[in-house]
């Protein structure tokens, strides 16, 4: 028989058919076995940079290093991007390269560290071997820190070597292939955390203008302090693309396909694409670019802080959820607030209260006074911060934020009362507490006005057990913690901002907090004028009673 006619009777229908069957099962097989190793190593990740992070390494590079993976993958680049992540895992199993910050005797040794850190060959704050795309993030994130150290040392901001990188998307030509590039994913990239999408609006915080831009952010840091510029031109033509960008259905900004349909609800970068459109009294800044589709990005901002949390243990998606649940209530009460129809601002009101008990429960750690930012940790840290910066969102720090979103003082006290000294009581205030859902008690010497609800409390109290301490208590904890914890940056939030934005905060460092209330103290505020005044907060933080306490 010849060779030719024994090879057809090996592939004949009956042979070939079993056999392609058996091959593709076992490449399912060896698929399946992939995904399921990849994300078995995924969730021990981000385990595991929760722990790094206890533990004072240096972990900025984290999400920006699996957003880079994530990049090579979508883009064909398997066998790169297996070696990127199974190379990264064991790093951070074995700690094996990894930098643990020291403990800095200065803040001029803090900033030489932080300087140390930039690549000289790119100029970025990033690991060279993973794509270009992913380095403005943390860079940013890193020189926002570097700026705050060095106006602490009344320095100029300056780097070791210039910001490189940003030359491969210097022109409105190639900034717009690099948009049109990282927004644009493929199916299983968009069932990810967080996708490459997040890689275009890193880089739209340089094209924000001079004056609409909040100092506390990273906008504009890099040409405030020379180290890069732009053109109008490039700025305009990166404007033009977000405004073209955003999705008419939902309101929303995110990764789309190659045919142009959206396929991911992202809140968390569409609320930090809408600071270039409004600011943060919900007014347009550009005239050729006004916010459209208002309704339904209302409608999607609702929807999405009604959905539950993912499960505790996994802590990828619990790790979005965070970012993307703060930039959620951001997005509500800093652009979106002045829209929302009456019938619709009681579900806001809400939903701001239910993040915020939530916050508590989960990440809140009482004995060291400040937040984890996984759930079940022990100990806090600064991208914890998080549940803190919920309340700058709802005007819990801001007298002036405070009135834009829930009125004056006056409006929003619904009920006062006078009493005796004699008839004070801890069972009163509860039944007060229960008529007016009172968190917490503030006691003062007289009545404040709003600018002074935080800076002339005395005392505060509690009428009933709470997980939702009073922003007198969280704020006194918070500073005790920063002034301890050694950690410098995590991932994102740097201590030098998070100080920063406590330093305006003025509460009185003999303020007594107490379960019940405090009689001593009551008697001594007394003595004084025969007078006190008791006012009664909500979780919100918004005043809700006041009661007037007289000797006679």
């Amino acid at each position: 028989m010849t060779r030719q006619k024994k090879w057809k009777r090996l592939v004949t229908p009956g042979k070939i058919i079993p056999a392609l069957l058996v091959l593709l099962c076992g490449l399912g097989i060896f698929v399946a076995l992939g995904v399921y190793g990849f994300n078995s190593r995924l969730k021990e990740m981000f385990r595991l940079n929760r722990e790094l992070q206890a533990q004072n390494y240096v972990m900025s590079e984290f999400e920006y290093r699996l957003k880079g993976i994530s990049y090579l993958w979508d883009r064909g680049r398997w066998g790169e991007a297996f070696h990127l992540f199974n190379q990264y895992y064991d790093q951070l199993r074995s700690r094996d390269g990894l930098v643990k910050l020291p403990v800095f005797g200065s803040t001029q040794e803090e900033l030489e560290f932080y300087l140390d850190q930039q690549n000289p060959r790119t100029g970025a704050f990033m690991n060279d071997v993973y794509p270009m795309c992913v380095y403005h993030g943390p860079t940013e994130n890193v020189l926002k820190h570097i700026e705050k150290l060095s106006l602490q040392l009344g320095k100029p901001v300056r780097l070791k070597y210039r910001l490189a990188y940003l030359d491969q998307i210097n022109t409105p030509e190639k900034v717009l292939a690099f948009l049109d590039d990282v927004s644009t994913v493929g199916y299983i990239a968009s069932k990810m955390p967080q996708t490459s999408f997040h890689l275009a609006r890193d880089i739209f915080s340089l094209a924000r203008d001079e004056v609409h831009y909040r100092p506390e952010d990273a906008d504009r840091l890099i040409e405030k302090h020379d180290l890069y510029h732009f053109s109008p031109e490039w700025k305009h033509a990166v404007l033009q693309w977000f405004y073209e960008a955003q999705d008419p259905e939902t309101g929303l900004w995110g990764p789309k396909s190659p045919s142009g349909k959206l396929l991911k609800l992202d809140l968390n970068n569409t609320s930090s694409i809408l600071k270039a459109f409004r600011d943060g009294e919900g007014n347009d800044i550009h005239e050729e670019f006004p916010l459209r589709y208002v309704v339904p990005l209302l409608n999607s901002t609702l929807d999405s802080l009604s959905e539950p949390p993912p499960s505790d243990g996994d802590l990828a998606w619990m790790h979005e959820w965070n970012l993307k649940t703060l930039k959620s209530l951001r997005l509500m009460t800093r652009y979106l607030w002045k829209d929302i129809p009456a019938p619709e601002l009681e579900r806001a009101t809400a939903l701001c209260k239910k993040h915020i008990r939530a916050n508590f429960e989960k990440y809140y750690i009482p004995q060291e006074g400040a937040f984890s930012y996984y759930p079940g940790s022990e100990h806090a840290s600064l991208d914890g911060m998080t549940g803190f910066f919920i309340f700058h969102e709802i005007g819990a720090l801001s007298p002036e934020k405070q009135r834009y979103l829930w009125g004056n003082a006056g409006d929003t006290i619904q009920d006062e009362s006078e009493i005796e000294a004699s008839r004070l009581t801890q069972a009163g205030l509860r039944s007060i507490a229960a008529t007016h859902n009172i968190n917490s008690f503030r006691f003062y010497q007289d009545n404040p006005g709003q600018d002074d609800l935080l800076s002339e409390a005395r005392m505060v109290c509690y009428p009933t057990p709470t997980s939702v301490p009073d922003i007198i208590e969280l704020v006194r904890g918070l500073k005790r913690f920063l002034a301890t914890t050694d950690q410098s940056m995590g991932n994102w939030v740097s201590k030098a901002d998070v100080n920063e934005r406590l330093q305006p905060v003025t509460i009185r460092e003999d303020v007594v907090v107490t379960a019940d209330i405090p009689e001593a103290e009551v008697h001594t505020l007394l003595r004084k004028t025969g007078t006190c005044v008791v006012i009664g907060f909500d979780l919100l933080q918004i005043p809700r009673y006041r009661l007037v306490v007289r000797t006679r």
